[in-house]
């Protein structure tokens, strides 16, 4: 897999000196748990009811969606 980022156009080396220098052990396999925090924290910061909200709205837009 690390061939692969490498590869990148752009930001694969980026990448790679990121993973090589910040990151634990493992390198940038950690990077799936960093997005998954990121949506976490923008979902809660966003949308204070949650997916709950997002569901509401969504309920109360196709009810209402002929106009």
């Amino acid at each position: 897999m690390l061939d692969k980022v490498q590869d990148l156009p752009y930001i694969g080396e980026l990448l790679m000196t990121v993973s090589e220098n910040w990151m634990s052990v493992t390198g940038i396999h950690n990077i799936a748990s960093i997005f998954l925090g990121l949506i976490i924290v923008l979902i809660v910061v966003f949308e204070p009811l949650g997916l709950y909200g997002f569901w509401i709205r969504t309920k109360i837009y196709w009810k209402t969606w002929p106009f």
